[in-house]
C-alpha cells in the first residue's frame, strides 16, 4: 500500500450487493474532477478497510480519509483510527461517500445521496467533532468502535439469520427479517447498568444503543439521538402483544414509536448489558459477539465531514 496523496478513498466494492463496484467505476471521472490528487484502495476481504485506515494513520501526509460503501464499511474504517479509546491522530478528517445498502449514518448527517453534491461536501471539508461508541464484549475478549450504533435481541437474531442463510443485505431483506422477528423471536431477560446503577431489568424484544438516528435501512429508531452530545440513546422495546409490536414496527419509520412504556428511551454515557441467556448482537448489519458487553460514548472525538447546512 503506497500512499502518495493527502486524500485517500477506501472502497468496498461488494457493498450494496456489489453495486458499489459498478458505481465507483462509473464516477471515477467525477472523483478525478473533485480530487485530482487522491489515492483509492479497494478492499477484497473482511478486515482490509481496517488495515488501510490504520496505514493512513501511519502516514502523516494523509489529511482526509473517505469511506465508499455503507455503515459496515465505515465502521471497519474507523476501527483503524483508534487504539485504547483514543484517536491515533487528530490532524485529519473522515468523510463518507454513501453507497451502501442502508447508509443509515449518512441519513443522520444528511449527506447527499447523489455523487456530485456528496463530493462537493467532501471537498469543502466542513467538519464537526463526532461522538464514537466503544464496546467491550466481556466474555469474548472482543472490542469494537462504532459510528452509528448496535442492537441486540430480535435484531441481533435477524442479522445472524441473514448471514447464516446467505441472504443479500438490502432494504427489503431488513424489512422482511424485521417483520419475521416480531412473530418468531421470544423475549429475553436482561439487566442494564449505567455507571454501576441498575437502570432496567426484565424481558425485552430488542434494545438499540444509538449514536445515529437511523437503523435497518431507514428506520428512525432513535429520532432524537445526537452525535455531538456525548450520550447514547438506548431504545428498549419491551415484551408486548404481537399486534402492538406490529404497530410499533411500522411507526418506527417516522420515529413515532417511543411512548415511554412499551418503547422506552434512556440516555446514558456508559452502559453495561448482561443476561443469563444467549442474546445475539449486531452492529450496523454485521454480526458481533453476544452479551455481556460494556459500551462507552467517546465524546466529540472524531473529525467528521458534514454538509454546512446541517450542523
Amino acid at each position: 500500500m503506497n500512499i502518495k496523496s493527502k486524500t485517500v478513498f477506501i472502497v468496498n466494492p461488494v457493498s450494496n450487493g456489489g453495486r458499489t463496484e459498478k458505481k465507483w467505476k462509473k464516477i471515477l471521472p467525477l472523483i478525478q474532477q473533485f480530487f485530482p490528487e487522491s489515492d483509492s484502495f479497494i478492499t477484497s476481504n473482511k478486515g482490509d478497510a481496517l488495515s488501510y485506515s490504520r496505514k493512513c494513520m501511519e502516514s502523516e501526509k494523509v489529511k482526509k480519509v473517505i469511506g465508499v460503501g455503507g455503515d459496515g464499511t465505515n465502521n471497519e474504517i474507523i476501527n483503524g483510527f483508534f487504539k485504547d479509546q483514543k484517536l491515533l491522530r487528530n490532524d485529519f478528517s473522515f468523510g463518507i461517500l454513501p453507497m451502501g445498502t442502508g447508509s443509515d449514518f449518512s441519513r443522520t448527517i444528511k449527506m447527499p445521496i447523489q455523487e456530485r453534491p456528496s463530493l462537493q461536501v467532501l471537498r469543502e471539508g466542513n467538519t464537526i467533532l463526532c461522538d464514537v461508541g466503544h464496546v467491550n464484549f466481556l466474555k469474548y475478549g472482543e472490542e469494537i468502535y462504532f459510528l452509528n450504533g448496535l442492537s441486540f435481541g430480535a435484531t441481533g437474531s435477524a442479522i445472524k439469520l441473514i448471514h447464516e442463510k446467505g441472504n443479500k443485505k438490502n432494504k427489503f431483506t431488513y424489512f422482511e427479517k424485521g417483520l419475521e422477528s416480531i412473530f418468531q423471536h421470544k423475549p429475553q431477560t436482561i439487566e442494564l447498568y449505567s455507571n454501576s446503577e441498575k437502570v432496567f431489568q426484565g424481558p425485552i424484544m430488542l434494545v438499540a444503543v444509538a449514536n445515529g438516528q437511523y437503523f435497518g435501512g431507514g428506520m428512525k429508531l432513535a429520532p432524537e439521538a445526537s452525535i455531538e452530545n456525548g450520550l447514547l440513546d438506548i431504545i428498549l422495546v419491551r415484551n408486548q402483544s404481537k399486534f402492538s409490536l406490529l404497530k410499533k414496527f411500522f411507526s418506527v419509520y417516522n420515529g413515532s414509536h417511543i411512548d415511554g412504556d412499551k418503547v422506552k428511551l434512556l440516555r446514558v454515557d456508559k452502559l453495561k448489558a448482561t443476561s443469563n441467556e444467549v442474546v445475539f448482537s449486531e452492529c450496523d448489519g454485521e454480526v458481533v459477539s453476544p452479551l455481556p458487553f460494556e459500551v462507552i460514548c467517546l465524546k466529540q472525538v472524531l473529525p467528521l465531514i458534514v454538509p454546512r447546512i446541517v450542523f
